[in-house]
């Protein structure tokens, strides 16, 4: 009698909850697609409006048990200007979702992707939630050190610093895989010939680290490695050794006294640890009068 009664009343919340959130958002269509790199692409079509860096759980309905229960994952796209939309000038917004797949959900929506490629499901949307907390616009120089599957969390960020026109925008990232190497760098290559942006302006650097290595972060699902064999296309010179953080932000912290620079990193904890390092060690910078602002936003992995 006890299990039936936590049953019919986590059942009710469930039912109360998943009420709340089709009134608020409604249902939404999600397309899988798993590209060659190995990552599975979701879109999903929408009207709701978020900003870079913010994430939504999301509870995609036909995946068995999967879908009594909702998973966060970072959007990748930017939300079109709401006052556009309304007028027409402008299409409605799409959510876009990079998925490293690995056990459980994941490893279902890559099986889904990979035997129906295009297929689509029902998804329910909560969100956005987190994201940055400052305004791109206002700096002079945006730096994205990015690794592994962070590369989702960036595309973002990078999107909505070329279309401020940000002054410089440096973007540094770093993957074991070589075509996932591939993906990222035709990933910032569509975003800079969308928004028009000179390569002097726009600079960016792809870092295998271990080309020849089976990667950790590397997909876990069966069947699926055919899809990540590596490509001759990523360019010998990009095989180099790790980037040198500490370096890259000591060079864009340099100059004028009134820069103002934002630091945006997602990757390995590692990573993460020597961006702040080096940002604290530019902080320094600022206390000294030989930059106006270095600012951080770090994001990791886990939940």
């Amino acid at each position: 009698d006890y299990f039936i009664a936590a049953g019919a009343v986590y059942m009710a919340c469930l039912l109360t909850a998943q009420g709340i959130i089709y009134l608020r958002n409604g249902l939404h269509t999600a397309t899988f697609d798993l590209l060659p790199c190995g990552l599975i692409r979701v879109r999903i079509p929408t009207v709701i409006t978020w900003k870079p860096g913010q994430h939504v759980f999301a509870r995609f309905i036909p995946l068995g048990l999967h879908s009594l229960t909702a998973h966060p994952f970072t959007i990748s796209s930017i939300a079109r200007d709401p006052d556009k939309m309304r007028m027409g000038n402008e299409m409605g917004n799409e959510i876009a979702f990079y998925i490293k797949p690995k056990r459980s959900i994941t490893a279902r929506m890559a099986r889904v992707a990979a035997k129906s490629p295009g297929s689509s499901t029902g998804v329910f949307l909560e969100g956005p939630y987190g994201g940055l907390s400052t305004d791109l616009a206002r700096f002079d120089a945006v730096v994205v050190i990015v690794g592994g599957s962070g590369g989702g969390f960036s595309l973002g960020v990078v999107e909505e610093a070329l279309r401020v026109a940000q002054r410089t925008v440096e973007i540094v990232y770093a993957t074991r895989d070589t075509m996932t190497a591939k993906w990222y760098e035709d990933e910032i290559d569509a975003l800079v010939a969308k928004y028009d942006r000179s390569t002097d302006d726009v600079s960016k650097s792809i870092h295998i680290t271990s080309p020849a290595v089976q990667s950790s972060e590397d997909t876990q699902v069966p069947d699926l490695e055919k899809v990540a064999q590596p490509d001759a296309s990523v360019q010998e010179a990009q095989r180099q050794l790790r980037p040198n953080i500490a370096e890259i932000i000591a060079s864009a912290t340099n100059g004028d006294k009134g820069k103002r620079v934002g630091i945006f990193a997602c990757g390995p904890s590692s990573m993460l640890n020597d961006t702040r390092n080096a940002a604290a060690q530019a902080q320094r910078g600022v206390l000294s009068n030989e930059i106006k602002e270095a600012y951080l936003h770090t994001e990791p992995f886990g939940w």
